[in-house]
């Protein structure tokens, strides 16, 4: 192992504390902008049960740093643990943006949290560790990050598409494509014959500009310094597209900005496509059969995203959830 610390950072909100809730309707009525709301909140529970995979299959984790607001009630949870930090909006992002609800604000100033190592990996409280994992699986021994680079056109259906191409827009603002296609090509054309090798080449060849990469819904590992190259090379970020909303907006950039910036300047390690972790979909009511599926298989991490549902479907889903997950640690 490198010998070098690796923190986790995960930011979390409780759906069901009554005071975050009132706090969250109050801006909501007052800006009547919010968008992409999820249909499905964590709880403490969920919580619990995604630290009890944390601890166990990434032993290799320096600190967990727990991201939430000071309205969080913690109390009853079990997170007395040395390697695990509690740490309040209030201490790392700045004051002109709080109180925040919006996740983009929250995960690209997450660089800033008070004793983050250097090097760390950025988790969403819907990725679960199932398996052993290694930092090798985040880092190479010199400290680079490992990232897969299939190129991917992003796709405009979704509501959180406009984020994607906010962040492609700075991309191509600042680096030649050409040079890019041109190395990437020279990189890669011993492994033309590998299927998705060969549509990201292919990709390349049509596209005159960054179109995106694939996102695999995992955890990404990130380094502080990225973070701050990054915004540094687009200084006017925090002002143009982070600053007025209490939520999410048309004009947001993400933390994938920084991810796509490595990506384009070739500032990482490659590993395969959904080799670390694969995705789902919570499915709505009681029955999770996708869930227990890949349960039972060897991935590494899972991530149950949420999905829109109504209030009973939530309801049933998040009890099917429990079940699954508290039989999955408990049997491991």
């Amino acid at each position: 192992m490198a010998n070098f610390a690796v923190d986790i950072v995960i930011p979390w909100v409780d759906g069901s504390n009554e005071k975050w809730r009132k706090n969250f309707e109050f801006y909501r009525s007052v800006e009547g902008n919010a968008i992409g709301e999820e249909g499905f909140r964590s709880s403490k529970e969920l919580l619990e049960l995604w630290l009890r995979g944390a601890l166990k299959y990434a032993t290799w984790a320096h600190k967990i740093f727990i991201v939430v607001d000071r309205l969080t009630d913690l109390s009853g949870m079990d997170i007395q643990k040395d390697n695990i930090e509690i740490v309040y909006h209030d201490e790392f992002i700045p004051k002109d943006y709080l109180p925040t609800f919006n996740s983009n604000v929250i995960e690209c100033f997450a660089y800033l949290i008070p004793n983050l190592a250097e090097h760390f990996v950025l988790f969403n409280d819907d990725c679960y560790l199932v398996n052993k994992t290694t930092q090798e699986d985040f880092f190479t021994s010199d400290g680079r990050a490992v990232d897969a680079d299939q190129v991917y056109p992003v796709g405009v259906s979704e509501v959180y598409s406009h984020t994607i191409v906010n962040n492609l827009i700075f991309i191509n603002g600042r680096l030649d494509f050409k040079k890019y296609r041109a190395e990437f090509f020279k990189r890669n054309f011993k492994s033309v014959f590998r299927p998705r090798t060969f549509r990201s080449l292919m990709f390349n060849k049509l596209l005159s500009s960054f179109h995106g990469w694939q996102d695999e819904h995992i955890p990404i590992a990130y380094t502080r310094t990225m973070f701050k190259q990054t915004f540094g090379t687009f200084d006017e970020l925090h002002h143009q597209l982070l600053s007025g909303s209490k939520f999410r907006t048309f004009s947001d950039v993400s933390h994938l900005l920084v991810r796509f910036w490595r990506l384009a300047k070739f500032d990482y390690s490659p590993r395969g496509f959904r080799t670390l972790g694969v995705y789902t979909e919570i499915e709505p009511g009681g029955q999770q059969k996708k869930l227990e599926q890949l349960l039972e298989a060897q991935h590494k991490i899972i991530c149950v995203n949420d999905i829109e549902m109504s209030k009973n479907e939530a309801q049933q889903a998040y009890g099917e959830l429990m079940r699954i997950l508290t039989r999955f640690y408990g049997r491991k």
